[in-house]
């Protein structure tokens, strides 16, 4: 920051900030209103404080607030100040909420005595402090351009302002989006305390409290304003002061930023408005796993853990830095956030393990549910740069790429839990990579690139790896499990008839992940005679596990092996009705040829 621009710092009460008629504007790069549940408790936490220090006629409990940065300009066709709050929005329009809540309060009491001529001396006051507060802190007229025109004091952005202005006149208003649920719940909650905190059977009493309680609002309640007529320097403090309202994403800086780039470009910056309004849906965690996956796929690059902001503004926001931007600059910046918004809406499909392209062969339905396996069979999301530049090839490329990745992740990472960070590497790199070769990338690279790494998880270690993947009851997930039962079920007459090329199947059957539950061949809760010693240890291993439909494994549930053999030789699972049901018993040795038999299965199939 230059130093040649002034900025001035008031520390003062609320009341001294919301006299003298004061115009506050919430531009429109700010996101909504974002106080919740916590942070509307401490808020009440600290008003019932400050109240009931002041009902016990002790020292007053002057509380700070923390700072609001704004930007000093005029209203339009007046003279007027006019302060644009770059931050400080969620306790400015607290603050109005609180003294809209008085104001409620105050009219309650006012109906309440009505037509009652000995309490018209109460009823002037009431009436007169209602007024004061309302053109302090709610709406007042002035002229502009020659008309008496109704101002209102604070305005907040788009998606707020009319359900904002509409609550403090008529608090029952229904939202109509989450941060007007939010400014209704915060109201309520406010309203709810003033009312209990003030009322009082004894009129007198009723009068003081509310005034008490106006006090708090104007002479316990202090900010410090940081003000500035330099809207880059007010932007720089609000990156750097935000310290007591709820924590700004990543995702609402880089919104703010780009804004207020084109801030000077209206009809542009509606477009940026309309694409960080389809951004910024997500849970703020998840769109930061796909701000993350973005930058790294188009970098080629992983970010440190709190860097994302600052990287983000050098890779897709360079005029950040610009004293001016002109028309074409701020086209650029539209096109490049236009671009966010296409591939958070990919990035959201392939979260969902959907398929990203028209439906169309030779990728089948069998093919595309790979995708759901990859990232919601295994949990495996590391992968998503690189699957977001992979999804720029054909269709049947990336088609490729799934199931290679498939296998390989199941090997690699969950059964021999190597080291992920060379994995994560090399996703960013072959993203970037094939970014700048569309046109001539194959899979045969990625799978060059990935074989090193399938070298450190040989069959040796594989294969005794694969004794740690057991049942549990509780306490951790059997999704890897499930998903290595299935892939044995969808590759076993490959398998069967000799393992040759790529693991293939006849994509005729595709059974729901989400619908089939893993039976213990030998029972997992056997009583009395059914119980073998010898099978005992080995119930949760591989060797005694398969799949079933749900309602299958219902109708066995704990019955002996022989009672179940009609099951296995009616199930829709080739591996059941081929190779169990040709079992007449189920003792160690079948157990162990079982396991034994899986794991040759295993080698052959996760290998790319």
């Amino acid at each position: 920051m230059s130093n040649d621009i002034e900025v001035k710092a008031i520390y003062d009460s609320v009341g001294n900030f919301f006299q003298l008629t004061p115009i506050y504007r919430i531009p429109k790069y700010q996101r909504s209103y974002a106080w919740e549940q916590p942070e509307i408790e401490d808020f009440l936490r600290d008003l019932k404080k400050c109240f009931r220090k002041r009902q016990m006629n002790t020292e007053n409990e002057s509380h700070f607030f923390g700072q609001i940065v704004c930007i000093l300009d005029t209203l339009t066709g007046t003279d007027k100040k006019l302060f644009e709050i770059v931050d400080g929005q969620q306790r400015i329009s607290t603050f109005i909420l609180l003294a809209s809540a008085i104001i409620q309060c105050c009219n309650s009491l006012v109906l309440r005595i009505e037509g009652d001529i000995s309490k018209n001396n109460e009823k002037t006051i009431l009436t007169k402090r209602i007024q004061d507060l309302k053109i302090r802190f709610i709406n007042f007229q002035i002229e502009v351009n020659s008309v008496l025109t109704k101002v209102n004091v604070l305005e907040l952005s788009k998606h707020d302002k009319a359900y904002f202005n509409g609550i403090l006149e008529k608090p029952t208003l229904a939202p109509e989006n989450v941060s007007n649920e939010r400014l209704q719940y915060a109201y309520g909650k406010i309203y709810a305390l003033t009312n209990e905190l003030t009322t009082s059977a004894n009129l007198s009493d009723h009068i003081g409290n509310l005034k008490t309680m106006e006090k708090v609002l104007l002479e316990d309640f202090y900010i410090l304003r940081m003000q500035t007529s330099n809207a880059k320097a007010a932007f720089k403090l609000f990156q750097v002061l935000n310290n007591r309202g709820k924590n700004l994403t990543e995702g609402d800086l880089f919104r703010a930023e780009s804004l207020r780039v084109v801030e000077e470009h209206p009809n542009v910056q509606l477009l940026v408005e309309a694409s960080w309004d389809e951004i910024l849906t997500d849970k703020p965690a998840v769109t930061a796993i796909f701000l993350r996956a973005i930058y790294s796929s188009y970098s080629g690059e992983a970010l440190n853990t709190n860097s994302l902001y600052l990287e983000l503004l050098k890779e897709f926001l360079p005029e950040h830095l610009l004293e001016e931007v002109d028309h074409v600059s701020a086209g650029a910046v539209q096109l490049r956030v236009k671009k966010v918004e296409n591939d958070v809406a990919v990035l959201r499909k392939i979260m969902e393990g959907q398929w990203c392209y028209v439906h169309k062969g030779p990728v089948e339905y069998w093919d595309r549910n790979r995708l759901y396996l990859l990232i919601n069979g295994l949990n495996h999301t590391e992968c998503l740069p690189f699957l977001l530049a992979a999804q720029l090839l054909d269709h049947r490329e990336f088609n490729k790429i799934v199931q290679i990745l498939e296998r390989f992740v199941f090997r690699y990472v969950v059964v021999c839990k190597l080291y992920t960070g060379d994995l994560i590497r090399l996703y960013n790199q072959e993203a970037r990579h094939l970014r700048e070769h569309i046109s001539s990338y194959n899979v045969a690279r990625l799978i060059e690139k990935l074989s090193p790494l399938q070298d450190q998880a040989n069959d040796e270690m594989f294969r005794r790896l694969l004794d740690d993947l057991r049942y549990y009851r509780t306490g951790k997930s059997n999704k890897p499990l499930k998903y290595f039962l299935l892939c044995i079920e969808y590759f076993y007459k490959w398998y069967k008839d000799g393992a040759i090329g790529v693991p293939s199947n006849n994509k005729e059957k595709v059974h729901d992940f989400n619908d089939m539950t893993i039976e213990h061949i030998y029972p997992h809760a056997a009583e009395g005679a059914v119980v073998n010693g010898q099978l005992e240890p080995l119930k949760n291993t591989i060797g005694n596990l398969t799949l079933l439909g749900n309602e299958d494994n219902k109708s066995g549930d704990n019955d002996r092996f022989i009672a179940k053999i009609p099951i296995y030789e009616g199930s829709s699972f080739s591996i059941n009705n081929d190779w169990l049901a040709s079992h007449n018993t189920w003792e160690l040795t079948d157990c162990q040829n079982r396991s034994a038999l899986l794991k040759d299965m295993a080698c052959k199939i996760f290998k790319i």
